[in-house]
């Protein structure tokens, strides 16, 4: 072993400052390794507890069914505002940067998500087409 100085990019060197790093962290909070995969687990009431953790209490099946409720509404004040055809450029815009956003966390309620994103462009798609063709007749 070398002697080599703290901007050495060697493995060996690499190793040395992240075990001497752990210690002291672990020696500035001792509780740390008290903390395990036990403390990950969220707690009761909580929609991850439910999807994840496959936890079937009421509290958390309370909470899946309150996420569902709340999304169930959202949906369904998005399609009114699809049918009644309002702003249909902003609501557009929205949903791109919304798509956007959703891209870049991984994960299979973003992909969820962003299906239901394609779903409603598409209806906004199809409105513009069927306004135009309407305006072309008239």
């Amino acid at each position: 072993m070398a002697d080599h100085d703290s901007r050495c990019t060697c493995i060996d060197c690499a190793r040395r400052r992240n075990t001497a790093a752990r210690r002291r962290y672990h020696q500035k909070h001792p509780e740390a390794e008290k903390r395990g995969a036990q403390d990950r687990v969220p707690k009761h009431g909580t929609r991850a507890r439910y999807v994840h953790h496959k936890c079937r209490c009421e509290k958390c099946t309370a909470a899946n069914r309150k996420y569902g409720r709340q999304r169930y509404i959202e949906r369904e004040q998005l399609h009114a505002v699809l049918s009644r055809g309002d702003d249909l450029h902003v609501l557009d815009r929205s949903l791109v940067q919304r798509g956007k956003a959703l891209e870049q966390t991984p994960g299979r309620e973003a992909a969820a998500r962003l299906d239901e994103i394609i779903r409603l462009r598409t209806q906004i798609d199809r409105i513009q087409r069927a306004r135009a063709a309407a305006r072309k007749t008239a």
